[in-house]
């Protein structure tokens, strides 16, 4: 495989780890059904519930209409702000905390 390509799979893998930790899917049926009215391709469960989050946090539709839930972990670090736009900017902080800590730890160079 060429370099970007394992990158890439690598950030993914990040990517599925943070939301299987974050997010629930509650009501498989809601879940399927805002999928369907968002046009939101079925990939993985957690790559799925990742784009349904992203379209939510554009509309500011609340993450119960669309069969999801936040786990205790993620509710902990919210601070009582649990609208959609928090909770994408806590996943997304999350992997990208993973993701330079997985450089660092791998790749990074000791001066």
């Amino acid at each position: 495989m060429e370099q970007q390509t394992l990158v890439w799979q690598r950030l993914h893998e990040l990517r599925d780890a943070v939301v299987a930790h974050y997010l629930s899917i509650e009501d498989p049926d809601l879940f399927a059904s805002a999928c369907a009215q968002n046009d939101i391709v079925q990939q993985s469960p957690e790559a799925t519930m990742y784009a349904l989050v992203a379209k939510l946090t554009v509309s500011d539709t609340d993450l119960s209409t669309a069969g999801l839930a936040v786990t205790q972990r993620l509710a902990a670090s919210l601070d009582h702000d649990d609208t959609v736009l928090a909770i994408m900017k806590a996943m997304d902080a999350e992997i990208y905390a993973r993701s330079v800590a997985h450089y660092e730890r791998n790749f990074k160079i000791p001066l």
